[in-house]
């Protein structure tokens, strides 16, 4: 059995990434059509900004976005089930199957988790200082409470769902919500996981910030670019599931043996 170092799971990211594309090219080519041509779809949609406003206009255009949204996400799911299940079991459940379902439920459950967390936090520091000093605290602008929330919410996010990677990956192959195992699991290895997905998307990482740069003031989007950002966008998702399950055969113990758990 292959031993899964550090190195090893940054290079295999790309490396698994590379044979699900050999191995499933359709798939793999539907999903990059969907990047390609939603910003194009999204320009053709975006209602006039112009008032009066009516909410119905913005329905075409947010249900588009919802559903490149979930086909998208089905994308990591796709590569998880096809590096760690046998060939029977990976094909055995559609692609907008319960795995997907459950997957996106946990997603967002997450999000919203560490949304209402944040609030909370800001909350009550906010709340000490108006008790500690009443006379010379000024409760601060929007801008400065949003940035407040910003930064807790982004700090909160990322230790909670780095220590929740591991249960994402057995979501997505069918296993059950075992937020204490995934917990366990992923006890003492926060910065070996957050420093491989890290290092494996710095590349992409670099080259989307460039794209962005070269498309800030475009009212449409340039073919190039367009282009371009498909590809980072699905090369990431690739990248980032070939990271996930790397690190789900590396970590996970308790997950794939719930009867062995400490």
């Amino acid at each position: 059995m292959a031993t899964f170092t550090f190195w090893r799971c940054v290079l295999g990211g790309w490396a698994d990434a590379w044979r699900y594309v050999c191995q499933r090219p359709v798939r793999v080519m539907s999903f990059f059509l969907i990047a390609w041509l939603a910003p194009y779809i999204d320009a053709l949609l975006l209602p006039d900004l112009h008032p009066p406003f009516k909410a119905i206009v913005w329905v075409p255009f947010g249900v588009v976005g919802l559903a490149r949204v979930v086909v998208l996400t089905a994308l990591p799911v796709d590569v998880l089930r096809f590096l760690l299940l046998d060939a029977p079991q990976a094909r055995a459940e559609p692609v907008f199957g319960r795995s997907l379902r459950r997957y996106v439920t946990v997603t967002w459950a997450s999000i919203l988790a560490i949304l209402c967390a944040a609030v909370v936090v800001v909350g009550f520091g906010i709340g000490v200082a108006v008790v500690l000093k009443p006379d010379h605290f000024r409760a601060p602008p929007m801008s400065v409470l949003l940035a407040y929330a910003t930064i807790v919410a982004v700090c909160l996010g990322l230790i909670f769902l780095t220590r929740l990677n591991l249960l994402f990956t057995h979501v997505a192959i069918g296993g059950r919500v075992r937020v204490a195992d995934a917990w366990r699991d992923s006890r003492g290895h926060f910065w070996s996981i957050s420093a491989t997905q890290g290092i494996a998307s710095l590349p992409l990482f670099l080259f989307s910030c460039l794209l962005i740069r070269q498309h800030m003031g475009m009212a449409r989007p340039a073919d190039m670019w367009a282009l371009l950002g498909a590809i980072a966008d699905v090369t990431n998702f690739c990248v980032g599931a070939g990271c996930a399950g790397c690190l789900y055969r590396r970590y996970a113990q308790s997950l794939k043996n719930p009867g062995e758990a400490a």
